[in-house]
């Protein structure tokens, strides 16, 4: 069983998503924020384990010859 909320913004310059999605079979929660330019991509992510008690917080930017990461 999987609940999805989106939310999206569209601008002329990119498109702004919001994405909470939970599966209750596994246990797992992921927050994604996801934000598309001509330069490149934002993603924010967030996971949560329940059986394992992990959460991964993940923050992505990503553009033409860049890319750095950051996980906690």
């Amino acid at each position: 069983m999987v609940e999805r909320l989106t939310w999206r913004h569209n601008q002329s310059v990119g498109v702004e998503r919001l994405t909470w999605r939970y599966n209750q079979s596994v246990g797992v929660k992921i927050l994604t924020w996801k934000h598309n330019q001509s330069i490149g991509v934002e993603r924010l992510t967030r996971r949560h384990n329940q059986s394992v008690g992990v959460e991964r917080l993940t923050w992505r930017h990503n553009q033409s010859v860049n890319r750095s990461g950051w996980r906690d």
